[in-house]
């Protein structure tokens, strides 16, 4: 089989991330230099928002003398250059990392980060920069504040702010942290933190959350004179990326399906941590697709096959790329993680295609409409999608998930639907699996199986591994490990040796034909990778870190 590696570069993992990500760029209204602090709120209350695989908390307080607001907002405002509260909202760079939005946070004590599902996750990274206010106010000093640096202040110049990054247990007791300087003046220094900076996070391990402190040489009888602020992007944990289709970027109305092959047969495309299967076919009288595709297309009105890659929504699940998928009897629609380790899905987004929806709809050429008491289901029609769980050895592990697409057989004919909004199923009862397969069926069959159009859209899949370091084998040797660069591999016969980063990319892979193979990973860069070692068909993995 082909691998397409479609990736685009990371952006906090494009998101979504993939690793675990938060890059804070789905939800903010689309207008340029503005922030969300909580300003939609009607109440004084604390409430959370969502990038990618974590939630923010922030506090919005109405006074009678105004409103404010603390813990975590996200920005895309540019103003690097005015000082003061009134621009609070802005980081010192004047753009998130790699993207145009960031997200800020007022360290009170509502400031914390969990996962989305409120999940234990293990923190790799994230990028640290100072806020507007808080740079200028320690560069120049106010109303409130000393100038950083300054012989004549307290400190008598030998200032400092620092940023403490606490995880928290499943108490939400702080345990262990990292510590950064934004802005070091002891000792002879004159370092004022003015570009986005990777904190390595590894060293917190498994928490059920993350909390911040910050501590200054500037205090007063209130606390902190300092603005106690800072701007952050790009929070990544290991896990699984979801599947989002965003990782091409593909032209406005178009999809991707297989035709910049020149060849008939099976391709994957990744997105996040997995791998979709596509089957492209030339044939005399043209060519077609079955399998997995990636669309962005917007038409919800066309019916037939020529609109056959569309969603009927119209778009992704709050994006605009999204998978769609041609099932067959016939061939493959599965799809896999990249690393070959096994992961537990935590679950996915689904839809009908606008070609399947009108169909069941209104009828066609081939198939009859959906609730018609003259077809041959006398009207109690339905389309069922079964998710199925595939083991190691890629063969259905016997668990499923069913979801019906439309049903008909209500006795209550005002209660028969056809989805037309992407939908959140849960996919966790399928358990560790190493990949997934996909079948339609319907009340609709005719010589040749179903009449109905066998195809649905799906986005973001996602789910958490299970698999790192789970089935190492005795007989196989990593070490050191973790390692500053050098890695050797001890193996106890010929197999194939793979190296992954949590964004589910290959790095690294060679046959081996030796016991040992010696590896020199010091280009790549510090973090946590997977190793998966193939033999005669079974699959080792394994948790390396590059320190």
């Amino acid at each position: 089989m082909k691998r397409i590696l479609l990736f685009a570069s990371a952006l906090f993992m494009g998101a979504n991330g993939m690793a675990q990500v938060a890059d804070f760029e789905e939800t903010l209204p689309a207008v340029t230099d503005t922030a969300w602090f909580g300003q939609d709120q009607t109440l004084t209350n604390t409430s959370t928002f969502v990038s990618g695989d974590f939630k923010f908390e922030n506090t919005y307080t109405i006074a009678s003398w105004g409103s404010y607001s603390t813990g975590c907002s996200y920005s895309n405002i540019t103003d690097n250059t005015t000082a003061g509260s009134g621009n609070q909202y802005s980081n010192i760079t004047g753009s998130g990392d790699a993207s145009t939005q960031y997200g800020i946070v007022y360290v009170t004590d509502k400031d914390r980060v969990f996962t989305a599902n409120d999940m234990p996750f293990s923190p790799t990274s994230i990028k640290i920069t100072n806020n507007t206010y808080t740079y200028l106010s320690m560069l120049n000093g106010d109303a409130f504040a000393v100038q950083f640096g300054d012989v004549n202040n307290p400190s008598g110049g030998e200032d400092s702010l620092v940023l403490s990054i606490y995880g928290l247990d499943a108490n939400m007791q702080r345990t262990d942290s990292v510590v950064v300087y934004l802005a070091d003046f002891t000792n002879g220094n004159s370092f004022l933190m003015n570009t986005w900076t990777t904190v390595n996070l590894n060293s917190l391990g498994s928490v059920y959350g993350l909390d911040f402190g910050l501590i200054s040489s500037d205090n007063g009888i209130y606390g902190m004179n300092t603005p106690a602020y800072f701007a952050m992007d790009n929070l990544q944990a290991i896990g699984l990326a979801d599947a989002d289709f965003e990782v091409l970027a593909l032209g406005a109305e178009t999809a991707w399906y297989g035709q910049d092959n020149t060849l008939s047969g099976y391709f994957t495309f990744i997105s996040g941590f997995y791998e979709f299967e596509n089957n492209y076919n030339i044939a005399s009288w043209g060519s077609y697709s079955q399998a997995w595709s990636f669309s962005n297309y917007t038409d919800v009105t066309t019916p037939g096959s020529g609109n056959q890659y569309s969603a009927y929504t119209g778009m992704g699940e709050s994006s605009s790329q999204y998978g769609v998928c041609n099932v067959s009897t016939y061939n493959n629609n599965r799809l896999f993680s990249t690393s070959k380790v096994a992961f537990t899905p935590s679950g996915a987004y689904f839809t009908n295609t606008t070609y399947t929806a009108l169909s069941m709809l209104n009828g066609d050429a081939f198939a009859t409409q959906f609730g018609d008491v003259s077809n041959s289901a006398g009207g109690e029609d339905w389309l069922l999608l079964t998710i199925y769980g595939l083991g190691i050895d890629s063969s259905r592990t016997g668990d499923s998930v069913n979801f019906y697409l439309a049903d008909y057989r209500f006795s209550d004919n005002t209660q028969d639907y056809i989805v037309d909004a992407w939908t959140w199923v849960d996919l966790s009862s399928l358990g560790e699996i190493y990949g997934a397969d996909f079948e339609l069926s319907s009340s609709d069959n005719g010589t040749w199986g179903m009449n109905t159009p066998a195809y649905f859209a799906m986005d973001k899949f996602g789910g958490t591994v299970t698999g790192i370091e789970s089935n190492q084998s005795t007989e196989i040797s990593v070490y050191p490990n973790p390692t500053n660069g050098n890695l050797n591999i001890e193996v106890n016969e010929n197999s194939i040796v793979s190296l992954f980063d949590l964004n589910g990319r290959l790095v690294k892979t060679e046959n081996v034909y030796s016991t040992i193979l010696n590896w020199n990973i010091s280009d790549l860069e510090n973090g946590v990778y997977i190793l998966t070692i193939e033999t005669n068909g079974t699959i080792y993995s394994q948790k390396v870190v590059k320190k």
